[in-house]
């Protein structure tokens, strides 16, 4: 009998120690829990706030606007004398007769006569520009053979070369440039037309001038 009592309790004990260990494990194993969960949470709140943060620093950040660089002068391809219409204008009745020639011109094209030295200039807008006056620099081939590199001056060929004209094409000062010479005679006087030297030209406008040389006839 007193070993079935002390048998039921030492069973009881440890069904008792079973269950306390049980407990124990069940308050660790919620505890953990527990913190994992708060982990979680200031994880989630450190994240959110740092996302917030990284959107109100984006919202006050300032784009800088970047102007493009102007055109460079001489660049433009488009030509203001290109859309005009052409009239044919007799260049004695500027010149007091000394210059027995016509070309077709943009309309409204402005003369301008130098009695002193003999030259009429013919000027269109800002790139429309050109001289006619007598030649004394000789024939196309004379003019070419003239042309040097310079330091300031890089010679760069001909777009176009003919006989009585050509259109050099050169780099002055690092920028692209053309320049015109055309030769022509009119009652036995050599009459060159000529782009402004000073003046620098796209290949859109040098090529308006280019056109309206090529119209010269005798009146």
């Amino acid at each position: 009998m007193k070993t079935l009592v002390y048998t039921l309790a030492i069973g009881g004990t440890l069904i008792l120690a079973s269950c306390g260990s049980d407990d124990k494990e069940d308050s660790k194993s919620s505890s953990q829990k527990a913190t994992q969960e708060e982990e979680t949470d200031t994880t989630s709140v450190d994240t959110v706030e740092s996302d917030t943060g990284s959107m109100e620093l984006a919202d006050t950040i300032e784009i800088e606007e970047v102007t493009p660089p102007p055109e460079v002068l001489g660049q433009e391809e488009k030509s203001q004398a290109a859309a005009v219409t052409k009239v044919r204008y007799k260049l004695s009745e500027h010149t007091g007769g000394m210059y027995p020639i016509s070309l077709e011109l943009p309309a409204g094209s402005k003369m301008n006569w130098d009695a002193d030295y003999e030259e009429l200039t013919i000027s269109f807008g800002n790139d429309f520009e050109l001289v006619v006056g007598e030649n004394y620099e000789g024939s196309i081939s004379e003019i070419k053979s003239k042309f040097k590199n310079t330091v300031h001056n890089q010679h760069l060929g001909y777009v176009k070369d003919e006989p009585n004209g050509i259109i050099k094409k050169s780099k002055a000062n690092g920028i692209e440039t053309h320049q015109v010479f055309y030769t022509t005679n009119a009652n036995d006087m050599d009459i060159l037309i000529s782009s402004v030297p000073s003046k620098t030209y796209s290949l859109g406008e040098i090529m308006e001038i280019w056109n309206a040389c090529k119209t010269i006839q005798p009146e």
